[in-house]
């Protein structure tokens, strides 16, 4: 398994790198279907961009401080006088399948807040809010994303097609900021809630999820161990998990609400704080452009296994049996697609540590690319083994004598399933040295371990 390990070109604002735009770099990838990783520097990146090539990857240097944002909304006008409209507002458009992006913050950077705070007479006030931070869209199948931060207030993340896992990872908003008809898997994700101070006490704030699943497909929007949170100031009973959402659409005999758009969500094993109500409805409009109205209990949202202070046993909180939960695993949610993830059980790397001078037992650490440590001492033989269970490649590991000073390192690029020999000595602390002699960059433990340039590294 190898999550990114190498780079082949760097995007930094300082001169540094190989270009200075993400949009720079898509336009330079190789015409074909080989992986491609974009390593981006810490900064902010004020551009939206459509990824139409497979295989692409972008890695963050830090989570937090590598930004790529754009403030579009649907009521805004594009260059050629028309409205952006949803999919538009876009700040990344998945449209190519094996997606991949890691470390970084993706947003969406309208102001709502302020838009809202107008005047109706306004002219500049926008009527049409939806500001998507990142779309996975018609092409776009087995999108990964993993330590990332999706940021908007009014439509996020946008999941129109296709299957995508999400890890790890923090997404926040108002209105239906996580929609669509896509398949998505959200495993130890913090999901919050937007505070906002243009609504009335007795209106709900927003919606979490707003599916729109067809009734043909077994799998919508599942949640894992979730931790479902709010901004501070967002009241008790502010926010509904979700509500069905049924697109309008182009029929034969006219526009109107899709009636086979049967909306799944399901949270299971989730943290619920007290924002959260339930499930609730949505309107639409029928073949006389009426409106209607779509209910949950008409729709396929579960619950199962939930904690905290928002869960309440009724009727209108559906629950999975025993059984039906059986069918929620990630195999069966993703129709077979294993994306590459954390090492598991049976990854454990070994090897003997070699230097002259050095006396055993060491201390061998291990970092992986999110900063995660562990460590073991060696034997009197310089001899380790240690688990890299739930760690992310690429690892760094390095010796230390008493715990303190480094003496010696390895960068370990890949986690192959089973027990992987891994062996310390001049030769692995001389290639890492090399290296950062060449890019002017440092590997250190207890720091995430970035990729490194697949060329130089070669």
């Amino acid at each position: 398994m190898s999550l990114f390990s190498f780079y082949d070109v760097i995007v930094s604002q300082d001169g540094e790198g190989d270009f200075s735009s993400v949009r720079q770099a898509l336009e330079h990838a190789p015409q074909d279907s080989s992986e491609y990783v974009i390593f981006i520097r810490k900064g902010i990146y004020q551009e939206s961009f459509e990824i139409n090539r497979p295989r692409v990857v972008l890695v963050g240097e830090d989570r937090d401080r590598t930004i790529i944002t754009a403030s579009v909304a649907n009521g805004m006008i594009d260059s050629s006088g028309r409205k952006f409209a949803t999919f538009g507002s876009r700040t990344i458009s998945v449209n190519a399948p094996d997606f991949s992006a890691r470390t970084l913050t993706i947003e969406n950077g309208f102001d709502f807040p302020g838009n809202q705070k107008k005047s109706d007479g306004d002219p500049t006030k926008l009527t049409h809010t939806q500001a998507v931070a990142l779309l996975v869209a018609h092409r776009g199948d087995r999108v990964h994303l993993h330590n990332i931060r999706l940021v908007s207030y009014h439509d996020t993340l946008y999941l129109y097609a296709g299957r995508t896992y999400i890890h790890q990872s923090f997404i926040t908003g108002t209105v239906d900021f996580i929609f669509g008809g896509g398949t998505a898997l959200f495993e130890d994700c913090q999901i919050v809630a937007r505070n906002r101070d243009d609504v009335s006490s007795d209106e709900p704030y927003g919606y979490l999820v707003a599916p729109c699943t067809s009734i043909d497909q077994e799998f919508g929007f599942v949640f894992k161990g979730c931790c479902l949170s709010r901004e501070e100031r967002v009241p008790d009973g502010s926010y509904g998990l979700g509500r069905p959402w049924h697109p309008t659409t182009q029929f034969d005999d006219g526009h109107y609400a899709d009636p086979d758009a049967v909306g799944h969500a399901a949270f299971l094993c989730c943290d619920v704080d007290k924002h959260l109500y339930g499930w609730d409805k949505m309107g639409g409009r029928n073949k006389n452009q009426e409106t209607i109205w779509f209910y949950p209990e008409d729709s396929r949202f579960w619950e199962y296994g939930n904690t905290g202070p928002g869960v309440v046993s009724d009727k209108g909180r559906p629950q999975l049996s025993p059984d039906q939960m059986k069918r929620y695993t990630a195999d069966t949610i993703l129709s077979g697609w294993h994306p590459e993830s954390q090492a598991e059980d049976q990854y454990v790397l070994q090897g003997t540590v070699s230097l002259p001078d050095l006396s055993f037992p060491a201390h061998v650490v291990v970092t992986d690319s999110c900063g995660k440590t562990t460590k073991v001492l060696t034997d009197s033989e310089g001899r380790y083994l240690l688990s890299v269970q739930g760690m992310f490649p690429p690892f760094l590991a390095t010796v230390r004598q008493n715990d303190q000073s480094c003496c010696i390192r390895a960068f370990v690029a890949y986690a192959n399933s089973g027990i992987m020999t891994v062996d310390i000595n001049a030769d692995t602390e001389s290639q890492i040295a090399n290296y950062e002699a060449l890019t002017r960059c440092s590997l250190a433990a207890e720091k995430p371990v970035a990729p490194v340039s697949r060329q130089l590294w070669k």
